[in-house]
């Protein structure tokens, strides 16, 4: 069980075999904004490795990730890492005293959260 998700959950969600058509189509030629991009294309690589589907999602725009802009953006520096430091998504939003309905780690809520952090991002120099 990965953030409280159980195999019950997710027992009668479409597959990523399912989904990848769809997703290449409607990320094509478009900027991809995630937070924490790392982990998410590592884990969806390793989703289409698992059912032997053809390759990565072949992006071919801009890609960033959101909590690295953030970390810059809100600017604790990390003497010992020699770098700014990485906020999860929910210690982001609480920085910034934003509130999203549903629970975080649900790609819906998750991906509203992302959303407004950027716009307040984008509203402000903090």
């Amino acid at each position: 069980m990965i953030h409280g998700i159980t195999d019950a959950d997710v027992a009668d969600a479409p597959t990523i075999a399912d989904l990848l058509p769809q997703l290449r189509r409607l990320m094509a030629g478009k900027p991809v904004t995630s937070y924490n991009l790392a982990f998410d294309s590592r884990t969806l690589g390793q989703s289409i490795a698992a059912v032997s589907l053809e390759g990565p999602v072949d992006w071919r725009a801009p890609v960033e990730c959101l909590m690295e802009m953030y970390a810059e953006w809100w600017g604790d520096w990390s003497d010992y890492h020699g770098s700014y430091t990485w906020q999860s998504l929910g210690t982001a939003l609480d920085q910034c005293g934003l509130h999203v309905d549903g629970q975080l780690h649900r790609a819906l809520a998750d991906a509203k959260g992302a959303l407004e952090l950027l716009r307040r991002m984008a509203r402000s120099d903090r």
